[in-house]
């Protein structure tokens, strides 16, 4: 009984641990499982147009009849808030119209659901950077299966998904320049750009990346 204990411990231990050989195969199957079973239910489901999805779509139209000329359509368009503010998500709207015609909010929810599974890896591989076990990340990502976020967000013709991919990639990448000590001031910079055409919230999320940036910064010349 004693030694059934022992090898039990143990074989918890190797499981849990960095090394165990399997741990990044399983990490990496749940994630599959996960994007499948969130892709399942979208698809069954099919798209959701707000009010503020039919404003994109006519903002869509709108750049799509000035042979997409932004420097136009900016000072044509009267919205309350800047339409410079949402210019990427227009943009993808306006082309998946382009492109796949009546099928385009077909489309648009396709491309979320693909943001939805880089989103997972840069998520994981964030949380890998940072030590976190595997197993562990691979339970923590059966459980986002079920978050009401995931679940709700894909298959609106909305900014979320985009916006959402765009902070988890700016985090994995600014994780990354600190612990690989190098720096991608051209990566970082370009989502922040495209963080900033997507939605006037994202500024916030900017002034927070900034201040962990330069605090970061100011460790590492500290020590």
């Amino acid at each position: 009984m004693i030694i059934f204990k022992q090898n039990y411990e143990t074989l918890i231990r190797k499981i849990f641990s960095a090394q165990w050989k399997y741990g990044t195969k399983i990490l990496y199957f749940a994630i599959l499982i996960s994007f499948s079973f969130i892709t399942y239910y979208h698809l069954s489901k099919g798209f959701v147009m707000s009010s503020d999805s039919f404003w994109y779509s006519e903002a869509a139209d709108d750049l799509i009849k000035l042979d997409f000329k932004l420097h136009i359509y900016y000072f044509k368009n009267t919205h309350v808030i800047p339409s410079f503010f949402y210019t990427f998500p227009i943009l993808l709207i306006a082309l998946s119209k382009l492109f796949f015609g009546a099928e385009w909010q077909n489309a648009f929810m396709t491309f979320n659901l693909i943001l939805v599974f880089f989103s997972l890896i840069l998520f994981s591989k964030s949380l890998l950077l940072l030590k976190v076990r595997p197993l562990v990340i691979s339970l923590a990502i059966l459980l986002l299966t079920l978050s009401s976020d995931l679940l709700t967000w894909p298959r609106y013709i909305l900014t979320d998904m985009v916006s959402s991919f765009l902070v988890t990639a700016i985090v994995y990448v600014v994780i990354k320049s600190i612990i690989k000590e190098k720096s991608y001031y051209f990566l970082i910079t370009l989502l922040i750009i495209l963080m900033i055409l997507t939605r006037p919230t994202s500024l916030a999320f900017i002034l927070a990346i900034f201040c962990f940036i330069l605090i970061s910064k100011f460790k590492v010349n500290f020590n």
